[in-house]
């Protein structure tokens, strides 16, 4: 397979590359590039695309302004499939397979297949994945795929329009690695329908959730491999960013807008207190401010269920999911016996990593985890001096080892987070 860059947006539009069909591709504006474009934005050598046999894959090379794939700006290398659409400062690009020629965006290749694992587009087997999820974009009933807007631990996430009521959605997709026990799954499925009985502005609404079947071309599949089957969750699709992308691409953030997201957050977890559900995966990455200023809590109850139904590719007995720098204590020991404080706890270092633009605990996954357990979280006026202290003071509770230290409830960190924002507005 052979694919193309397409400049759909920037100075050198419009442009076609096509890439080699193995080896790298330097894009930046300095004569060393191998693909120099006229973006004052762009840094010299700004970021390396790399192809081999069987996909491909970018990394920003240390520029000033970064690389953003699909609106996310990437940390390392993120591998790429048909359709991805990459920015280089103000140049966008898509990424073109050779089996869908003119066709640089969207679903509309007539034949095209796309794969449930990793959202790649093409007419033969995925690259990356094989034939065995390959499925058209109306897979799923009342539902069809117009294309991928990104992929995280646990599965592939689609724009997609509800062709019942003429409305944009998002898709997630989380497709098996395995055959998962019936009960298990039906758990699963039962569990990400929480968001729909919390119903709260502040939590993305979930309006569907069930199975998909793939169906690749008959011929495609080798001898014993089977079709792969995917859960789905039909949610509200949310048009902004999630919170660690607004870090990574200005930095921390002001006072004012660091405490009210947390609050917005906060009042979600307020009213899932009452009904015993907890989060268990707060996080920045999980916290997305829409364009009208609105924070939207992501994902309830779905790790601790997706980890437990044995549907992720990774599932031995111990093994850690989450975010370490984001965790509390009690659930790093023991998942199962996390409450509603352990969210408190995660929210906490989020507000911490909002202002400070790093989080409490920093290193490799095992150190973190070994300092999240025993060292006590360094204050955050130690990163951030002029933090007002009733603030720090609140992090710090938080982030308290002992949960019975924390706030008992959400709401009464709804109560102090509305006190700290009140003496901030006559500053505003």
């Amino acid at each position: 397979m052979r694919f193309s860059l397409v400049v759909v947006q920037g100075p050198d539009t419009p442009l076609k590359v096509d890439l080699p069909a193995s080896g790298d591709l330097v894009i930046g504006r300095g004569t060393q590039a191998g693909l120099k474009i006229n973006d004052d934005q762009a840094s010299r050598l700004h970021t390396r695309i790399t192809v081999y046999p069987f996909g491909l894959s970018v990394q920003d090379l240390g520029s000033t302004n970064g690389t953003f794939v699909n609106g996310r700006r990437i940390p390392g290398v993120e591998r790429l499939a048909s359709g991805d659409r990459i920015q280089v400062g103000n140049s966008h690009f898509t990424v073109v397979s050779s089996d869908l020629e003119g066709v640089p965006c969207g679903i509309d290749a007539g034949a095209a297949l796309l794969c449930l694992a990793c959202g790649n587009l093409g007419r033969g087997p995925c690259p990356r994945c094989g034939p065995s999820f390959l499925a058209p974009p109306d897979a799923i009933p009342g539902v069809r795929i117009e294309r991928r807007l990104g992929a995280g631990n646990m599965g592939v996430v689609f724009l997609v329009r509800q062709t019942n009521l003429d409305r944009e959605a998002a898709l997630k997709v989380f497709p098996f690695s395995g055959d998962p026990h019936p009960e298990r799954l039906q758990r699963f499925l039962r569990e990400a329908k929480i968001p729909a009985m919390l119903d709260h502005p502040n939590v993305v609404r979930v309006f569907n959730t069930g199975v998909v079947c793939a169906s690749p071309p008959p011929g495609l599949l080798l001898p014993g491999q089977t079709p792969g089957k995917a859960a789905y969750i039909l949610m509200e699709y949310v048009e902004g960013r999630n919170l660690a992308e607004i870090v990574r691409a200005a930095g921390p953030m002001a006072l004012k807008p660091a405490v009210d997201a947390c609050l917005q957050a906060a009042r979600a977890l307020a009213s899932a207190g009452p009904m015993g559900i907890v989060h268990r995966d707060i996080k920045p990455e999980n916290l997305v401010l829409t364009l009208g200023g609105e924070v939207k809590v992501m994902d309830f109850g779905l790790a601790k269920s997706y980890e437990e139904t044995g549907m992720g590719k990774v599932t031995q007995t111990g093994t850690f999911m989450g975010t370490p720098s984001f965790t509390s204590p009690e659930q790093i020991r023991d998942a199962k016996r996390a409450d509603h404080r352990s969210d408190i706890y995660s929210l906490g270092a989020t507000l911490y990593y909002l202002i400070a633009g790093v989080p409490p605990f920093q290193g490799k996954i095992h150190d973190v985890l070994k300092r999240v357990l025993d060292q006590p979280a360094p204050r955050l006026e130690t990163v951030r001096p002029e933090t007002p202290p009733g603030v720090c003071d609140l992090v710090a509770r938080c982030l308290e080892k002992d949960p019975a230290k924390r706030h008992a409830r959400a709401d009464e960190l709804v109560e102090d987070l509305e006190q700290i924002l009140d003496t901030m507005r006559p500053m505003a």
